[in-house]
């Protein structure tokens, strides 16, 4: 299987993910954003960089939002998912605490 193939596995799960949270399926939704946010599929950095840009921005809008659909201002959204949905990159909240306290 080629990154490209898993990209559009990847998009389609994102797309699913969307629904779910359409639907508050919440239980389900957290499953497809944790699988998603896994190691296995996390260091998959070729298949990121094929997903398209419209799908990262889905991805990055339904972690970093609430049940509802509200931004997370209490404590500055979820901490599930760290990273700019523009640029394709995907950092671990471990890795951005570093970058964050200047390390």
């Amino acid at each position: 299987m080629t990154a490209q193939d898993r990209a559009r596995v990847v998009e389609l799960w994102i797309q699913v993910s969307k629904e779910c949270q359409g639907l508050r399926n919440f239980p389900s939704l957290h499953a497809i954003l944790s699988a998603l946010q896994s190691c296995r599929i996390h260091r998959l950095k070729k298949t990121w960089g094929r997903v398209s840009r419209k799908s990262s921005q889905k991805f990055y809008k339904i972690v970093h939002q609430g049940p509802a659909g509200e931004q997370e201002a209490a404590h500055g959204g979820s901490d599930l998912f760290v990273g700019d949905p523009g640029d394709g990159s995907l950092d671990s909240p471990g890795e951005a605490a570093v970058a964050a306290a200047g390390h």
